[in-house]
């Protein structure tokens, strides 16, 4: 029974509700914020091993492509990643 219930919650789909009145961020912001995650993540060293590099930025993409962002949201991430770099 409770495996049964694991199983068929995980077929559920997650419904997204956008809250604000915020749009759902275009692809061209979309790919503007990952040049910029990327870029910084560069300059920190933060891609070891190199030949991982690839792989990891795949799974980047994918924690932020899992539900659609909004622009709003956009923001507030690239406001948030460019106080690191001060640091």
């Amino acid at each position: 029974m409770v495996a049964y219930s694991l199983y068929s919650s995980r077929l559920k789909k997650i419904e997204y509700k956008n809250t604000d009145k915020s749009e759902i961020a275009n692809q061209k912001d979309l790919f503007k914020f990952y040049d910029f995650l990327i870029g910084n993540l560069e300059k920190t060293g933060f891609f070891r091993p190199l030949e991982k590099k690839p792989f990891m930025i795949k799974s980047i993409k994918n924690i932020f492509a899992k539900q659609p962002l909004t622009s709003r949201e956009l923001r507030t991430l690239m406001g948030i990643f460019s106080s690191f770099r001060k640091y």
